[in-house]
């Protein structure tokens, strides 16, 4: 929250320039001065808006990125690599070659672009920046997604919730495989994940959240999302 008061001084001072402006203005009858000032004012209050609402963005149905989140772990996407031991690649078309449903089949011009990817508990994992084109968006959709790959597969099932600690729902091409697969165990390292969708299809375990985590310094929930997925994998596959 230091942060974005910190970042409340300039709007707040163009906004004290602007009212100047257009007491100025008002005092000797020039109207385009005025007026300046008003645009400023606008303008400036705009931008403080901005700042405040950064504190606590808006996730996936109603999961907050908090401005803890947002605070960088390092000063880029390469030097967060480096430190954990990751590697960080512009683009990926292979992580998308695999999927035959679901949110990496939605769109065109898919691309899978800064990707960062390593080995964790012995397990592969991805995360990247999935971008397409939908019909009726007037632009590029992105989604952060995380991927583990699993030594072995899995029958595919989808689960979500609405927030982190609600009820899951699930759906799966053949329902009755889910309810054993649901042990103790895994509903347990579920429940203690900030987790609001797992995705199982084929060799592969997904995760993701609207928009770019990854941007702006959200680098934390890059990082625990990928411990989340990791340790939800490895529950599946002890079951």
């Amino acid at each position: 929250m230091l942060t974005h008061l910190r970042r409340l001084v300039l709007p707040v001072a163009c906004a004290g320039v602007g009212a100047l402006a257009w007491w100025l203005g008002a005092a000797e009858d020039r109207p385009v001065v005025r007026w300046a000032g008003v645009a400023v004012v606008a303008l400036s209050l705009l931008a403080a808006v901005y700042v405040l609402a950064e504190d606590r963005l808006p996730g996936a149905h109603g999961a907050g990125i908090t401005a803890a989140d947002r605070r960088p772990l390092a000063a880029t996407r390469a030097e967060l690599a480096a430190r954990l031991g990751w590697e960080v690649r512009n683009s990926d078309a292979g992580l998308l070659a695999w999927a035959r449903g679901g949110l990496l089949t939605d769109g065109a011009e898919r691309r899978a672009n800064h990707v960062l990817t390593g080995v964790r508990r012995g397990l592969r994992f991805a995360v990247f920046e999935y971008v397409r084109r939908r019909p009726g968006d007037d632009g590029l959709v992105g989604t952060t997604v995380w991927m583990v790959l699993l030594p072995e597969a899995l029958p595919s099932f989808e689960l979500h919730r609405a927030r982190p600690g609600a009820q899951w729902s699930v759906r799966a091409v053949d329902a009755a495989v889910v309810p054993p697969m649901l042990t103790a165990p895994v509903l347990a390292r579920l429940r203690a994940g900030d987790l609001l969708h797992l995705r199982a299809e084929g060799p592969t375990l997904i995760t993701h959240r609207p928009g770019f985590a990854s941007g702006g310094g959200a680098q934390s929930i890059v990082v625990r999302e990928t411990e989340s997925l990791l340790a939800a994998a490895e529950a599946l596959l002890r079951r």
